[in-house]
C-alpha cells in the first residue's frame, strides 16, 4: 500500500508549506503594508476637467464687436472640478497653462479669487467647481497642464502625454 505523500501533487506540498511560512512570518506583510502606506499617501483629491464647446465661437463673435466702453469681457473657456476623499482641503489657487506658456487663473462659482491670502475649503467628498475665464481679445491654446495650489503644496496635472510634451518643446513652442 502507498503512503500519503506519495498520493498528492508535490504542488499541494508547496502550497501548504508557502501559507505555513506566510502565517509564520505575517509581521513581514505588515511591516511591508506599513511602508507601503508611509511612502504612497492617498490621494486627497481628484481634478476633472471639460473644455467649453462654445467658447472657441464665443470668443470669434466677440472679435467681430466694437467692445469699447465696455468693462472687459471674460468668457469660459474650461471648468476644473475638485472631488475630495476622506480629508477637507484647502484651495489657495487653481490656474490652466496653455501649450503657449499662458496661464489663466480660475473663478470659484460666482467669485474670482480677489486676495491672495483667500482660500476656499472643501469639505471631505465633495465637489467644487473652477471657472476658468479669458478676455474676448485673447483666445487660449490648448490647454497643456492645470496647477492646483492647495494646503501649502502644488499639484500639477499634466493633461498631454509626455510625448506630446517633448513634441512641443523641441518644436519651440512652450
Amino acid at each position: 500500500m502507498e503512503s500519503l505523500g506519495s498520493l498528492t501533487p508535490g504542488w499541494v506540498w508547496s502550497l501548504l508549506a508557502t501559507a505555513l511560512i506566510a502565517w509564520k512570518w505575517k509581521w513581514i506583510f505588515k511591516l511591508v503594508k506599513w511602508i507601503f502606506t508611509r511612502l504612497m499617501p492617498p490621494k486627497p483629491f481628484d481634478v476633472s476637467y471639460e473644455a467649453r464647446e462654445q467658447a472657441s465661437s464665443e470668443f470669434g463673435a466677440m472679435q467681430g464687436q466694437d467692445m469699447r466702453g465696455r468693462e472687459t469681457t471674460l468668457i469660459h473657456f474650461y471648468t476644473v472640478d475638485i472631488q475630495t476623499h476622506d480629508s477637507p482641503i484647502t484651495i489657495r489657487k487653481v490656474r490652466v497653462r496653455t501649450v503657449s506658456g499662458e496661464e489663466f487663473e480660475a473663478w470659484h462659482p460666482g467669485y474670482q479669487f480677489l486676495e491672495p491670502a483667500e482660500k476656499i475649503r472643501i469639505e471631505s467628498q465633495a465637489i467644487k467647481s473652477f471657472y476658468i475665464q479669458a478676455p474676448y481679445k485673447k483666445e487660449p491654446d490648448t490647454v497643456a497642464t492645470i496647477h492646483v495650489q492647495y494646503n501649502g503644496m502644488v499639484k500639477v496635472i499634466y493633461l498631454l502625454s509626455f510625448l506630446a510634451r517633448l513634441k512641443l518643446a523641441l518644436s519651440g513652442r512652450h
